[in-house]
């Protein structure tokens, strides 16, 4: 897995992210190009905000959820019906 194709993005954006979230990122990119996992059905789970920003920059990558963000509280994501 390999996380060069990340390094561009980060680049340009200026984000300072550790090599531990390219992998992560690099990860979720392999397993929707080699096992057709759809963007939609797949999430990354990270405190790090910077992840969360830079993730939001591109479509190519599933959404990073913060759970530490008021808006992934589990009150408004598990919602009985």
């Amino acid at each position: 897995i390999g996380v060069d194709r990340f390094y561009e993005l980060l680049y340009k954006g200026e984000d300072n992210v550790e090599i531990t979230d390219l992998i992560l990122l690099a990860s979720a990119k392999y397993l929707m190009e080699f096992y057709d996992i759809k963007k939609e059905h797949l999430y990354i789970i990270s405190c790090d905000s910077r992840l969360s920003k830079l993730a939001s920059k591109t479509q190519e990558i599933p959404a990073v959820i913060n759970p530490t963000e008021s808006r992934y509280a589990a009150g408004k994501t598990f919602v009985d019906e």
